[in-house]
């Protein structure tokens, strides 16, 4: 089942440092507790920053700047040509 909530926009997106390479990102418009506030993962690797975005199942981006992989979670789906789709595993409901 697909969400029909609204993409967050730029203002709505918070990122919390989980270590110097690592964050967490949620939706600030849900309570902070609230576990569907957690939209995702960034972490950089070597010149990289992969995103783990949390859905109805996981999906991987890589992108050249923290920058650009936090505005990932601002956008329906990323332009073409910013971001490399590295995996996806998504759940199928029967």
């Amino acid at each position: 089942m697909q969400s029909t909530r609204e993409s967050p926009r730029a203002e709505d997106i918070v990122t919390q440092a989980l270590s110097p390479s690592a964050w967490r990102v949620q939706d600030g418009r849900l309570p902070e507790h609230d576990a569907s506030a957690l939209i995702g993962f960034i972490e950089k690797k070597d010149d990289l920053y992969e995103v783990m975005q949390l859905g109805n199942g996981f999906e991987w981006f890589t992108y050249p700047s923290l920058a650009e992989a936090v505005a990932h979670f601002v956008r329906v789906s990323p332009p073409s040509g910013s971001a490399e789709r590295v995996m996806s595993w998504n759940r199928v409901s029967a």
